[in-house]
């Protein structure tokens, strides 16, 4: 069986092998002087080379539709290297400087590409939760759940945008609680509520660790044969039920606490949990990004990607070293030529950070039956669709 990455160079390379190891993808390794003249049998996926040794070795060729992803990194080779290269076959070319996150989301994008997508099942949970936005837990009434989001009843507005984290308890889970972090992507009266939870948020959650990720998944296949409408007065009913119970443990509580004197502690202290998540390599790839025609505005993204219109997402994109920038973004067409992407009103430090990101373009290019186009390398962080979430 063939390895899935081959690369050839004479260590120039070095970091793209890194790379490779880190992601734990079975690479082979060849020097490029050892290459010349040499068959070998092509990669998988993925073949990596330098545009010193990219026009004298390269893998046997296959049908397009099979033969692997090819990579060229350029250092100090002309602008004119890239239309050699685009004849030769190569699907990129990188030119360094380039930012070390951008080098792995191509690599990673390369070894994943036109894998099946999952399918994120949203289902009618009808139970009490709570959500934080600050330290302060309240009540809400979970109305539906996916791997990508949900839906729940709440007594407060909330603003888009906001940093919300929601808990699953453990009458849901069948063990512990789950705590999933996200954002809110719109929050609004919903006349099928509740008086006391008259509002209606939506949630899109952020890349879970594969642990977390792993729990949510089986809390939806046991709620996948639930009722697919949830009745409001059942609603009403779940919540005071669970706001009965939290009011008791409260009391509890209260009754077993010391009494504070004059400068104790109110609160316990908090653990600081970190929001990098370990996420699983395949979901990250899928998560990537690569855009063209990128302005202030907004940009245009390959027609490939499992973006609608009417999508919102939030995009860390990446140019040269140093270079990264947090935006959000909606889908606002699709055609032939891809999805248009219009970005939230940028502040104005936020703004000069685009443009220079963008004035230092192409950190890559992306080759096509019509040139040679430069693009942008970006990973979505959070995401949200047109309809209900999920």
């Amino acid at each position: 069986m063939a390895v899935s990455a081959l690369v050839i160079d004479d260590g120039e390379l070095a970091d793209v092998r890194e790379l490779l190891g880190e992601l734990g993808v079975e690479y082979c390794w060849i020097r490029a002087s050892a290459a010349q003249g040499v068959k070998y049998e092509a990669p998988a996926r993925l073949f990596v080379t330098t545009a010193r040794h990219a026009l004298q070795a390269e893998p046997g060729d296959g049908e397009a539709s099979a033969r692997p992803i090819r990579m060229v990194v350029l250092a100090d080779e002309a602008r004119s290297a890239s239309a050699q290269l685009r004849e030769r076959g190569f699907d990129y070319v990188v030119r360094r400087p380039v930012h070390p996150v951008a080098l792995q989301l191509l690599l990673l994008r390369a070894l994943y590409r036109g894998e099946e997508r999952r399918v994120s099942t949203r289902v009618a949970i009808g139970c009490g939760t709570t959500y934080r936005t600050t330290f302060r837990r309240r009540p809400a009434l979970l109305v539906d759940l996916s791997r990508g989001g949900c839906r729940f009843h709440t007594a407060k507005e909330l603003d888009p945008d906001r940093e919300i984290q929601i808990q699953l308890p453990k009458e849901l889970t069948g063990g512990e609680a789950i705590d999933l972090p996200g954002w809110v992507v719109r929050c609004e009266r919903d006349p099928a509520a509740s008086i006391e939870l008259p509002f209606c948020a939506a949630v899109a959650f952020q890349l879970l660790p594969d642990e977390t990720d792993e729990k949510l998944r089986a809390v939806l296949e046991a709620r996948a044969s639930g009722p697919e409408r949830l009745n409001p007065r059942d609603a009403q009913q779940a919540w005071q039920e669970w706001t009965q119970r939290a009011a008791g443990r409260k009391k509890r509580r209260e009754a077993a606490a010391p009494k504070t004197g004059r400068g104790a502690r109110r609160t316990p202290r908090r653990g600081f949990r970190s929001r990098i998540a370990a996420v699983t390599q395949r979901d990250r790839a899928l998560r990537t990004l690569v855009g063209r025609n990128i302005s202030a505005g907004g940009m245009l993204l390959e027609p490939e990607t499992d973006l609608q219109v009417g999508d919102r997402i939030a995009l860390a994109l990446f140019g040269k070293p140093g270079q990264r920038l947090q935006v959000r973004a909606r889908v606002v067409r699709s055609d032939a030529q891809g999805l248009a992407l219009v970005f939230d009103t940028l502040s104005a430090p936020a703004t000069l950070e685009l443009e220079k990101l963008v004035a230092g373009l192409p950190a890559a290019e992306e080759a096509e039956s019509t040139g040679s186009i430069a693009t942008v390398v970006g990973e979505i962080t959070g995401r949200s669709r047109s309809g209900p979430v999920g």
